[in-house]
């Protein structure tokens, strides 16, 4: 059984992995900015976790 690999296949396959690539790079971006942030806001270890929680949250 083979499947048949059509160019719409190979464009919404490129399309995915793009997106993950891009979801990727924002998100390591953001992360290593983190302790950045953290310095520039003077906020504790301890607070942290928590507002970035809030934030992601709403």
């Amino acid at each position: 059984m083979s499947v048949a690999v059509t160019p719409a296949l190979n464009r919404q396959s490129f399309a995915v992995y793009a997106l993950f690539l891009l979801n990727g790079a924002a998100f390591a971006s953001w992360a290593s900015r983190l302790p950045d942030i953290r310095s520039a806001l003077g906020l504790s270890l301890a607070v942290v976790p928590r507002q970035v929680g809030y934030a992601v949250c709403g």
